[in-house]
């Protein structure tokens, strides 16, 4: 199995560009929810403006009162007033929709404009009618467009300056790491005094120069025990090294039997020893 693994400089465009999708997506989330509620309001006032301000029971004033409530819809919105057989009586601006009279919540295209429909049934006076509410989606695309360009714009910019601020921060934080690297590195034998600096912060950087100066010190310790151990051992050997010298040179000077004298020697250096 493959594993694969993103590096940050890899990982930051993509999770610019994937927050930048969601803001979009959710600001059109929000706009479709506000048309909608638009609708949903719009509808129970048309159904309150026939029932309170309708002046007459016939039909024309129904068509009358449904008239001047279109007046009052703004710029990509209409609506359709429909009897209980499902003519069609008023349709404020003039618009074909595909889709039965019964038929509302959806998204349908009126004029080839994509808008959002909402219907609604009621009775005046005993008569049955229908009216139904649509607005297009013209002012939420051209608003989303804009957002669009506009994340189009600011990702880059905000890519730059996170990445130019990620080398920043990456640089002051390894900082004292750079630092106890060169201090260590600059730590011999001849320099085992030495210590490494401690970062102000006790973190788990902090507690592993501890850790290294602890080390440090017991090097230090075992350097200078041998270092006496060493001077020690030669001051020991010094003197029966110096008297066997003298001995072996005065029995070479001295005409004796070789072998005599080869025991004898012997005998004086066990003797020192």
């Amino acid at each position: 199995t493959e594993i694969y693994t993103l590096s940050l400089h890899d990982a930051l465009p993509i999770c610019l560009l994937g927050f930048a999708c969601v803001i979009w997506m959710g600001a059109r989330q929000i706009l479709d929810s506000e048309i909608q509620r638009w609708l949903s309001t719009q509808a129970e006032g048309l159904d309150r403006f026939l029932h309170l301000e309708l002046k007459g029971t016939d039909e024309a004033a129904v068509l009358e009162e449904a008239r001047e409530f279109s007046t009052g819809l703004p710029r990509g919105s209409g609506v359709q007033l429909f009897n209980a057989e499902g003519r069609l009586l008023l349709s404020r601006p003039p618009a074909s929709i595909n889709v039965s009279p019964a038929e509302g919540g959806s998204i349908v295209l009126v004029e080839g404009r994509r808008a959002r429909l909402i219907s609604q049934a009621t009775t005046i006076e005993g008569r049955g009618y229908r009216f139904r509410l649509w607005r297009t989606y013209e002012e939420a695309d051209a608003t989303l467009w804009q957002l669009a360009k506009l994340l189009a714009t600011l990702t880059p910019v905000f890519l730059a300056l996170s990445i130019a601020g990620g080398w920043w921060l990456s640089r002051r934080t390894l900082q004292p790491v750079d630092d106890l690297t060169r201090a260590a590195r600059a730590v011999s034998l001849s320099s085992l005094s030495n210590r490494l600096p401690l970062p102000p912060a006790r973190d788990e950087l902090h507690r592993l120069c501890e850790a290294w100066n602890e080390m440090l010190g017991r090097l230090e310790d075992s350097a200078l025990r041998l270092k006496q151990f060493t001077a020690d051992a030669s001051h020991e050997l010094r003197t029966p090294i110096a008297v066997i010298r003298t001995t072996a040179d005065l029995a070479l000077r001295q005409e004796r039997e070789p072998r005599s004298e080869e025991r004898r020697v012997g005998k004086e250096g066990r003797s020192r020893w």
